[in-house]
This record gives structure tokens, C-alpha cells and sequence, in this order.
């Protein structure tokens, strides 16, 4: 026993110093997996996502085609959106960032609704409090109509911001949005029998009639959330 206790005292604080020593690299390998002062909350727009997305982008002309909510989780933190097969989920910003260089996305934050404060402890905030609590695991919404208990992209940070009272229009008309390419009306018309707003008890059994009903509602997109006088840019500056 006696020889064993001086090596025993010898390995243990090099153990709690090598724990110590890993702890502390996690951490400032956390704080650095992106490339801005990340908030819970900010909006990160990127394309390249769902071709739903990409598509609406290409027919505006619009920047940007998606977009998703920062988060914090008890490791990496966390970018939930709307997926056009999975609807509203979340991966690690890793993955969402993944293959993009840093001028292939942009981080957008709504200052009038960030918690957070240099010296503070960080919050999630009402933008992903939202989406963690009403909108997590909802179906996407092939078809851009709000508040239908579907999300599609641009909806959801949309919605998130409107229900703590900032407003991050303006909407427009899908008539609009659809005007300066015949691809966006195919794609919100290829299961328009599905579409609760065009049922046969509604008097709707053709496609066009379909469009007639749904083209003066209104939407939210991704240049209107950019625009909007309550973000400001956070990244690229």
C-alpha cells in the first residue's frame, strides 16, 4: 500500500487536470462553431435546402431561399425550419451550415426580441420558444396557406415573431409571387385535391378553379422577412 499511494496521488490530479483540460476545449470548440456571436433566435437564410424553397427564390428573384431558428440545446446549438419532407425539425448548425461558405448564408437577428445580453445567461427567447412549443414536428405546407397548422419556410420564423407581437411582413398575394413563374403555380397546384381550400363541397373540381380560390391569399416570403425594419443583419457585416 505504501508504494502504491505516491503513484496513486501522482495520477489522480492528472486525471482531474486532463478531464478539466478536455472540458475546457468542448467548450471553446461550442462558442466557435459559427462564425458570428450566435443568439438564440437569429434567423439563418441559406439555399440550397428544399427545392420547394428554391424554386419560390428563383421565381421572386429573391436572395435567399430558406431559413432557419437558432436554438440552444445542451451541446451544439441547434437550427430548426420547415422541411419539405420532414417539416418543422432541426439539426446541429453544423449540419445546416455544412459545404456553405461564409458568403453562401446570411444571420438575421429581431433585436426587439432578443433576450440576450453580453454578461447575461443566455435564453431561448420567444422566436425559439415558439418553435419549440407550438411548432415542432408540424407538417409542412405544400400549399403557403397561414395558419393552417402547417409551416412552410418563411411562415415559421413569420408566425414565431407575430405571436410575441413584431410584425415581419409585409405579405403579399401568392397571385404575386407566382406571377413571374408558371413553376410556382405548378408546384402549389400539383395536389391541389388535397388542398382543403379547394374541396368539391366548395364547388371546387378543376385545377384552375383551385388557383381562382387560393391566389389572393396572402404570404409571407423570405425577402419580406430580410426587408423588414425589425431585423437587422447580423452576418455577414
Amino acid at each position: 500500500m505504501n508504494r502504491f499511494f505516491p503513484l496513486f496521488a501522482i495520477l489522480l490530479p492528472m486525471t482531474f487536470a486532463s478531464a478539466l483540460a478536455a472540458q475546457e476545449t468542448d467548450w471553446a470548440a461550442i462558442m466557435a462553431e459559427t462564425a458570428w456571436d450566435w443568439h438564440p433566435g437569429d434567423l439563418v437564410f441559406r439555399n440550397g435546402l428544399n427545392a420547394f424553397d428554391d424554386t419560390l427564390r428563383q421565381a421572386q428573384g429573391a436572395e435567399w431561399a430558406s431559413v432557419g431558428i437558432m436554438r440552444a440545446s445542451s451541446g451544439s446549438p441547434r437550427v430548426v425550419y420547415a422541411d419539405e419532407v420532414e417539416g418543422v425539425t432541426e439539426v446541429m448548425v453544423e449540419q445546416f451550415l455544412d459545404g456553405l461558405d461564409e458568403g453562401d448564408y446570411a444571420v438575421y437577428r429581431i433585436e426587439a426580441l432578443d433576450p440576450n445580453r453580453t454578461g447575461k445567461q443566455m435564453e431561448q427567447g420567444p422566436i425559439a420558444e415558439f418553435v419549440l412549443r407550438k411548432a415542432y414536428e408540424a407538417p409542412f405546407d405544400p400549399w403557403m396557406q397561414l395558419g393552417n397548422g402547417r409551416y412552410y419556410n418563411a411562415e415559421l420564423p413569420y408566425r414565431a415573431a407575430l405571436a410575441a407581437g413584431v410584425d415581419l411582413g409585409p405579405l403579399v398575394p401568392l397571385r404575386k409571387v407566382a406571377a413571374r413563374n408558371d413553376a410556382v403555380k405548378a408546384l402549389l397546384l400539383q395536389d391541389w385535391r388535397a388542398n382543403p381550400a379547394c374541396q368539391p363541397e366548395s364547388g371546387i373540381t378543376t385545377k384552375a378553379a383551385c388557383w381562382d380560390a387560393i391566389a389572393d391569399g396572402a404570404v409571407i416570403t423570405t425577402d419580406g422577412i430580410r426587408n423588414s425594419a425589425a431585423v437587422t443583419r447580423i452576418f455577414p457585416n
